[in-house]
């Protein structure tokens, strides 16, 4: 999706298979990576817009894509939004909240803890992906649907992406681990700005 709407459709790079196998190994890996995850039923579209409050109850909507993901999908999707500015500091205590949230629930059962450490790289890599899966949905929106103030949003996912909280670990820098995908990032993407 942000190959074909974002970096071919909106930004007409051209880029495939052929032209940049390093970028697609790097896809490939970080898939690879996410898939090793244990599942969980995900709503899978789970952001502010799809948090609906009626009556002083919550209510999730737009949930017709729900299906089995790792357990950082949709705290990602709602941590990582990128139609919210949150500091950083807030979502390491809401991603520390949830996994302490999560492991207390997976005590109960008698289910293996999930170390910090673990979580941590999991969000990253999740975080990763969620976010130029969104750039993708703008590039979509732009050229297909003709709704280009979707472009507004790009700058700041970008600068999540690429900001230190969420490509460096104690355990791996996803930077040096996804090479090709960093330099598109860092090179082709930052010296344009987005907006209407």
């Amino acid at each position: 999706f942000f190959v074909t709407h974002f970096i071919n459709g909106f930004l007409q790079l051209e880029i495939n298979r052929e032209n940049n196998q390093g970028l697609f190994s790097d896809f490939e890996k970080l898939c690879r990576e996410l898939d090793k995850c244990e599942k969980v039923l995900c709503h899978r579209d789970y952001h502010v817009r799809n948090i609906m409050i009626h009556q002083k109850k919550l209510y999730w909507i737009d949930f017709q894509d729900a299906r089995m993901g790792p357990h950082s999908y949709d705290v990602v999707s709602l941590l990582r939004d990128s139609y919210v500015k949150i500091t950083w500091k807030t979502r390491k205590d809401l991603f520390a909240y949830y996994l302490d949230e999560l492991n207390e629930k997976r005590k109960y059962f008698d289910l293996r803890i999930i170390s910090r450490s673990s979580m941590d790289h999991e969000i990253n890599m999740m975080g990763l992906q969620r976010n130029i899966k969104a750039i993708g949905s703008f590039g979509y929106l732009a050229t297909v649907k003709n709704k280009k103030n979707y472009l507004n949003y790009i700058n700041d996912t970008l600068e999540t992406i690429l900001s230190p909280e969420a490509t460096s670990h104690q355990e791996i820098d996803l930077k040096n681990n996804l090479p090709h995908l960093f330099k598109l990032l860092n090179c082709n993407l930052c010296e344009h700005k987005f907006q209407i």
